[in-house]
């Protein structure tokens, strides 16, 4: 059954999400995961086990608060629980060997994989996400946000300007806040976007004006089409002017509508993006 935008964005994590993980937590650390990154020191002075204590404080360090297992969950923002998904894609690994000690007569890790452990939590979390309709997945340690179910995997596989560095950078820097999974960076992206955009109007000549109406009418296939291009663009143009997107005067409107957001965004993003694919055939 599909699911939109809206009523993906507004299933808690607690709800369904939480349970999910805590549990896959704790199978991990009854199958030794945590032991080399959180073992016991026994009486010989090797590891063994999961000392749930340093466990817990390494929690409190990570989130500045509480400890696990955590008691009172309805505490946690969602910010929260995926720094705790993040948290445990770095410490957890595979328990390759083990060797019984002569002197404590217990078993020792002698040998972890971290790639693989992580390799198989990243498969896991993700199809919790998905499972529980959570619009986020899990990728080298870092969970991202999806932003549209259409639109996401084809901006995020972008492929950066070569021939303008600074312009790379822009939207490199404007896709990672973008898909950031704190809401809070999601106007940052837009922000920063919106400056790629007014740089890619000045690519064409010194004078943007000129550089702008050079610009259109490379991606334009007939008069008409290049009238409506124009339009676009000085729409798009006064959007980032009046709104709370490249200037903060008193004067200018708040951005605060989350979907307003990133319909601009993704708005932008193809413009640029058939500015981007035309320099590319020249």
């Amino acid at each position: 059954m599909s699911t939109d935008v809206r009523s993906i964005n507004e299933q808690p994590l607690s709800r369904r999400f939480w349970p999910a993980f805590c549990a896959y937590i704790e199978e991990l650390i009854e199958e030794g995961y945590l032991e080399a990154s959180f073992g016991f020191e026994s009486s010989c002075g090797n590891q063994c086990g999961c000392d749930l204590q340093k466990l817990s404080r390494a929690v409190t360090q990570e989130l500045g608060r509480l400890g696990w297992p955590i008691d009172t969950p309805t505490t946690l923002s969602p910010a929260d629980v995926l720094t705790l998904v993040e948290f445990f894609w770095s410490v957890i690994a595979v328990p390759v060997s083990r060797q019984l000690c002569s002197y404590c007569e217990q078993q020792h890790l002698t040998e972890a994989d971290y790639e693989v452990a992580r390799q198989t939590y990243n498969d896991r979390i993700n199809e919790f996400f998905q499972r529980f309709e959570q619009p986020f997945y899990l990728a080298n340690g870092k969970v991202i946000r999806k932003r549209s179910p259409i639109l996401h995997d084809h901006v995020t596989a972008t492929d950066f300007p070569e021939a303008d560095p600074h312009l790379a950078q822009l939207l490199r820097t404007a896709i990672q806040d973008f898909f950031n999974s704190r809401e809070a960076r999601r106007l940052s992206g837009l922000q920063v976007l919106v400056d790629a955009f007014e740089r890619i109007k000045s690519s064409q000549a010194e004078e943007k004006k000129r550089s702008t109406e050079q610009l259109i009418a490379s991606i334009s296939p007939d008069a008409r089409i290049g009238k409506l291009l124009d339009d676009l663009f000085r729409e798009h143009t006064k959007i980032g002017n009046e709104y709370t997107i490249r200037h903060h005067e008193p004067d200018k409107r708040r951005l605060t509508d989350e979907y307003l957001t990133e319909f601009l965004f993704f708005s932008y993003y193809n413009l640029i993006r058939l500015a981007l694919s035309n320099q590319s055939r020249d």
